[in-house]
Order: C-alpha cells, then sequence, then structure tokens
C-alpha cells in the first residue's frame, strides 16, 4: 500500500487588452476539480512547523533526516522568507569531475504562497572539469543539461529577514 498526495492547483489572469474598444481576457491553467496524485511508496512523512525569529537561519530538513529524500516537498510561511536549496552538502573545489562541488539556490517565498516540488531530483554542477577560470564556468553554466550531475536535494534551510518572527511549515514525503 502506499500513500497517495492529491493536489489540485490552478491559476486565473483577468487581463486587459491595452487596446482602446478591446475587451480584457482571462487566461487560465490547471484545474479546481482534478487533482494531480503523487504517490508515495514508502510511506514517510516529515511534517514540521518553526516559527523563526527575525535574522535567523533555521535547518528545516536534510538528507539524515528519517526520511532522506522525497518524491513531494511543501513549504509555506506566513512571512516574506528566503529558502535555500542545497545539492552535494560539504562538497569541495578542486576535487575533480565527480559531482563533488557544493550547490545552492535561493527562493525568497511570499506569505500564504506555498513552495511545491514534485522530487528531489536535481542537477549538481561538480566541478569545472577543466582549469576553474570565467570562460570554463560559463561553459559550464550554459551547458548544465550536459556537463552536471544527477543528484538530490541535501539540505533546505530557511533564513527570515521579515522584521517579525515567521511561522514556516516543511511537509515531506517519500
Amino acid at each position: 500500500m502506499a500513500f497517495t498526495i492529491s493536489l489540485t492547483t490552478h491559476f486565473t489572469v483577468t487581463a486587459s487588452s491595452g487596446v482602446a474598444g478591446v475587451d480584457s481576457y482571462t487566461i487560465t491553467g490547471g484545474s479546481t476539480s482534478t487533482a494531480d496524485t503523487i504517490s508515495l511508496a514508502t510511506e514517510k512523512i516529515y511534517d514540521q512547523r518553526f516559527v523563526i525569529a527575525n535574522n535567523t537561519l533555521q535547518l528545516l530538513w536534510n538528507d539524515d533526516n528519517n526520511v532522506s529524500d522525497f518524491d513531494f516537498l511543501w513549504i509555506e510561511a506566513d512571512k516574506a522568507v528566503e529558502i535555500q536549496l542545497l545539492c552535494s552538502e560539504n562538497g569541495v573545489i578542486g576535487t575533480g569531475s565527480d559531482g563533488d562541488l557544493e550547490n545552492g539556490f535561493v527562493i525568497k517565498l511570499t506569505p500564504g504562497i506555498p513552495f511545491v516540488l514534485s522530487n528531489d531530483d536535481s542537477r549538481n554542477r561538480g566541478d569545472v572539469l577543466d582549469t576553474l577560470n570565467a570562460a570554463n564556468y560559463a561553459t559550464e553554466m550554459d551547458n548544465w543539461y550536459d556537463t552536471w550531475v544527477a543528484d538530490t536535494i541535501d539540505r533546505i534551510q530557511c533564513f527570515n529577514s521579515s522584521g517579525e518572527s515567521a511561522e514556516v511549515r516543511i511537509f515531506v514525503g517519500t
């Protein structure tokens, strides 16, 4: 038996045509009646809520957790906070092309709008295959689909600089 996540997403935009005498129009996507489903075959979940003080960094999840990977991720906050997703934790520059360079990126969350991923798959830059210089770095950045190593997200942190304490929820399932 497996747990099943049902996720319903929908958006609507009403836009002005910007042309005199031409009506506005509506753009929609997703569905309010049909859910997308994600199967959690191992039936493991991690559901935590944090109150994060202003100017504080909080570890939300990492792969040392009892749920060490995920097929579904939901993060939601009541304040504008930033989350960092990290691959190849503790990797270092100069270890060759074995996918060992630590990589991260940061996303600012809008209060009340969830950040959702349907798996933890990612690509890790690895290490610059040739001499570490601007040209080689840029080439690998542009050719990420060919040069980066398949990997997974290892750690998620949250930084609150909203000026107030933030309530943050993370739900992970696999």
